[in-house]
């Protein structure tokens, strides 16, 4: 029987759809929507109506969604939520101590930023696979900043990224991260690629180099190749080996539920997962035991001594002892407001397309994502955290695993907690040689020169923003980097808007010519001189054009400076004795010029239609 219906059902998906003739279409126009209108009422009544919804029970649930998570959790969340957190805790731990040395500083900060969040996303999180912690660009970004004031300086930087976070969440500006287009945020990461892998060559092998970027570190590595420590090359190299073997066992969690294989061959496949999965942990822990066993000889260098214990809860420091000097809260701010502006929209951008790759069923609440973001990092702050955000790769492994609400982070925090209370002594025998391989097979999938061939080929102009962020990363840094590739996106996107194209057409009525000229886009102020250049370039050429109508019909929106230049214009061609008339204007650009033209100059935009334009011009 059921066969029977999927033959029917498909033989019904063959039919022919039914012709629909004008008679068939029926239009209810009288109480049409706007998507995208602002709200009607006077400002009384919108207030009373944010403050109603302020208060009720749906803003709580939307703003603390523990709340959500809680009314319908069972024993079978539990267990989710548990063999989650438990699994991205044992990446977490292992990345942590390797973004810390990133970050440089001393490793342990890489686990005072894992292990807050996960408590505070617990209660704030929308989303039930995100993690937050540190990531390896978040690190990146404070790299100097801890080279020149050490961890509270960092801690100063964490705690102003979260009130700007928070600030972002509490007006609903997450829009400002689509300042960052595609093309740059490419770029930024690629170039991210280059320079932390750079970066961690000297650990690799067991070299000591430096270089203000990728190009003086390459240079100097050259100079110091006979410097190279062949034990740390030797575990550095076998290290990336293993974990890039070892990940290609991810895709086994797609074989493991396989319902066709027997019991036993599942098993395998899933204890293959788990092994994979766990790649960052097993480095760890076999380069350790090898440290220890072959700890007389010296042969490796290793991480070094690990304050253990839980941080202090502190409030961030405002005065930031450097080298040379103290620097005052003022200083601070003229010295890393930069990278805090940076670190916000890099968080935010994360927050955003990370969120679109699992809220694929239901909508993404930016704003309370980047509010809980704000919230962590300015706590943390007060643990000597580095700014945290949102981890692809842990977010990806949350999934996989079965997650089922936020509250997994419980377990993950719960995990860094005890590592940092009672196995932080057994750290130092971790090889730098095998933290790199982490790091650099961490950040291996970052890089994207295929979207840089992908955007080569569907529009070249685009790969100028991308060029542009990449090479001035690499040569200035990360924060100038990001910068100067969003101010690249915008110049091109002001240079490819201000080209529009007219459309000329010679329309006879009643056996006379008139002359239509049709905009293709939207005019705004960088195109508004080119478009009257173009104009009077045409029209000074034909000086029979006695009629002209400027037709506004793919024009939706303009600005001030257009309507007003086109007026100017206008003005121009009737005093040289020219009929000039405006047909098709949406609503909105016939208010913008109607606000700034004269009474006398209402006739342009009364006629809609070519006829009555030209009567009009004919008989006025």
């Amino acid at each position: 029987l059921v066969s029977k219906l999927h033959g029917l059902n498909a033989a019904a998906s063959r039919l022919p759809a039914p012709a629909l003739s004008e008679g068939h279409i029926s239009r209810d126009m009288s109480h049409p929507v706007i998507l995208g209108d602002p709200p009607k009422g006077d400002l009384k009544t919108r207030l009373s109506a944010g403050v109603s919804n302020c208060c009720s029970f749906g803003c709580l649930r939307r703003k603390l969604p523990v709340v959500r998570w809680l009314q319908n959790y069972n024993v079978s969340c539990l267990v989710g939520d548990m063999i989650a957190g438990v699994t991205v805790g044992l990446t977490a731990i292992p990345q942590g101590i390797a973004y810390g040395d990133v970050a440089g500083l001393p490793v342990q900060y890489g686990l005072y930023t894992a292990f807050l969040g996960c408590f505070l996303y617990a209660i704030f999180g929308s989303v039930r696979q995100f993690t937050i912690g540190p990531t390896v660009i978040m690190a990146l970004l404070v790299h100097d900043y801890a080279d020149k004031g050490g961890p509270p300086y960092v801690a100063l930087i964490c705690f102003l990224t979260g009130l700007l976070q928070l600030t972002l969440g509490i007006l609903n500006l997450g829009v400002l991260a689509d300042l960052i287009s595609l093309p740059v945020s490419s770029g930024f990461v690629t170039a991210a690629f280059i320079i932390i892998a750079t970066s961690q060559l000297k650990n690799l092998l067991g070299v000591t180099v430096a270089g203000g970027n990728v190009f003086q570190i390459w240079l100097n590595l050259a100079k110091s190749v006979f410097d190279i420590n062949i034990w740390d090359a030797i575990m550095g190299l076998v290290s990336i080996v293993v974990l890039l073997v070892l990940k290609q066992g991810e895709r086994f969690d797609r074989k493991k539920r396989n319902p066709e294989r027997r019991s036993c061959s599942n098993i395998l496949y899933k204890l293959l997962w788990i092994v994979a999965i766990s790649r960052n942990v097993i480095i760890v822990l076999i380069s350790s035991a090898v440290t220890i066993v072959t700890k007389e000889q010296h042969l490796f260098s290793v991480t070094g001594s690990v304050e253990a214990g839980l941080p202090l809860f502190q409030a961030p420091q405002f005065q930031i002892s450097t080298s040379n000097t103290t620097m005052d809260f003022v200083h601070v701010l003229q010295d890393s407001g930069m990278s805090i502006i940076v670190a916000t929209l890099v968080s935010v951008l994360s927050v955003i397309s990370i969120g679109k790759a699992f809220c694929k069923q239901e909508p993404l609440d930016t704003s309370q994502e980047i509010l809980t973001l704000g919230i962590i990092n300015t706590v943390s702050s007060f643990v000597g955290a580095f700014p945290a955000s949102t981890s692809f790769g842990r977010s990806a492994l949350n999934s996989a695993s079965g997650v089922k609400t936020p509250i997994s982070g419980l377990w993950t925090g719960t995990l860094v907690i005890l590592t940092l209370q009672f196995f932080t002594p057994y750290c130092h025998y971790i090889p730098k040689s095998a933290l790199a391989a982490i790091i650099i097979t961490a950040v291996y999938s970052l890089h994207e020169f295929s979207m840089l061939v992908l955007i080569v080929r569907a529009r070249k102009l685009d790969a100028v923003s991308w060029m542009v962020t990449f090479l001035s990363c690499l040569v200035l840094g990360v924060n100038l980097g990001i910068l100067l590739g969003v101010a690249a996106s915008i110049i091109v996107l002001l240079w490819d808007n201000s080209k529009l194209k007219i459309r000329v057409e010679t329309i006879h009525i009643d056996s006379c010519p008139c002359y239509s000229f049709q905009f293709d886009r939207n005019i705004y102020f960088p195109s508004v001189d080119y478009t009257v250049g173009l104009l009077s370039e045409y029209l000074n050429d034909h000086t029979d054009l006695s009629v002209i109508i400027f037709d506004w019909c793919q024009v939706t929106q303009t600005d001030f400076s257009t309507a007003k230049a086109m007026l100017n214009y206008v003005s121009s061609l009737q005093e040289k004795e020219r009929s000039v008339r405006f047909r098709n204007m949406s609503p909105e650009v016939k208010r913008t010029f109607q606000k700034i033209g004269h009474a006398s100059e209402s006739s342009l935009w009364e006629q809609d239609t070519l006829e009555n334009s030209y009567k009009h011009i004919a008989d006025p």
